[in-house]
């Protein structure tokens, strides 16, 4: 089982320019990309999504960029996954028990249950924050 490259992306995108949050200074997508070694293009479609979100800001033009406009502190993994569309039911019946054709029989979903409950939970009690003060790059 792997984590989704949009979320994994993201984050590293997050932890690079959450230091700077309250600085007012503005991150280049170009900047990131180049320390985080992932395409502009892909960063553009995740960063998209945290602009919606309200996570962060973007400025257009010469020195144009990105800030952080969201407290890393309040800023929960779950909440950047959830930014991003994601969510953490592995099988579309724990979503949806009816979506199952061996309901009520099935001995797995209460395991697949309890996995997805699970890592919500774990992305819920760690921030941006978090991340940043124990595996982040100073500013």
């Amino acid at each position: 089982m792997k984590l989704p490259t949009r979320l994994r992306y993201g984050l590293r995108f997050l932890i690079n320019i959450a230091p700077s949050y309250g600085s007012g200074e503005i991150i280049s997508i170009s900047q990131v990309s180049k320390e985080e070694d992932i395409s502009n293009k892909y960063l553009e479609q995740i960063i998209s999504s945290f602009v919606k979100a309200g996570i962060i800001k973007g400025s257009r033009g010469k020195g144009g960029g990105y800030s952080i406009i969201k407290d890393p502190k309040n800023l929960t993994v779950y909440d950047i996954a959830c930014s991003l569309g994601e969510d953490f039911t592995f099988i579309n019946c724990v979503r949806n028990r009816n979506s199952c054709k061996n309901q009520p029989d099935c001995g797995a979903n209460d395991l697949w249950s309890e996995m997805s409950n699970a890592v919500t939970e774990i992305f819920k009690k760690h921030t941006l924050f978090e991340l940043v003060e124990k595996h982040g790059k100073p500013k």
